[in-house]
């Protein structure tokens, strides 16, 4: 797992080598703790601005839905985008993307923080159980 300063580092690498749509869905596996086909299909209409929670609905792999809590600098990120009621948050040109969209920013900040171990999506989603601390201490309303 990444500390503190390695998970900073990571996402000003993945700022300066990805475009919007990959900063935004790779910030979706950590800060959201989705899987990597749930943040490629991602739509307007699961975040909830009032609540502060994202909707995860019964097309994704559990079956059922959830609601997960969007922590402020996930929400500064959504803000970024410009908000279309019924569409996908980052669509590609043909749908959504796929996720060698994000893989192939992913390794390149692997690569150039020096990581012995590269980052995948899978890693970077569970590096969220070491980190949940820190978004409860940001005014995360409860813990996952």
């Amino acid at each position: 797992m990444l500390d503190d300063e390695e998970i900073n580092l990571f996402f000003a690498h993945v700022d300066r080598l990805g475009n919007l749509h990959q900063q935004i869905l790779i910030r979706c596996l950590f800060y959201l703790g989705l899987r990597i086909s749930e943040c490629l299909r991602i739509h307007w209409d699961d975040f909830d601005e009032q609540a502060m929670t994202f909707r995860v609905d019964e097309r994704q792999k559990s079956g059922k839905i959830s609601y997960i809590p969007v922590v402020k600098e996930m929400a500064e990120w959504f803000a970024k985008q410009p908000r279309k009621s019924g569409q996908l948050m980052c669509p590609g040109k043909w749908g959504p993307h796929t996720p060698r969209f994000t893989d192939i920013v992913i390794k390149k900040a692997s690569k150039a923080m020096g990581l012995r171990v590269p980052m995948t999506h899978h890693r970077l989603r569970a590096s969220l159980a070491a980190w949940q601390h820190h978004f409860h201490e940001k005014g995360c309303p409860w813990r996952w």
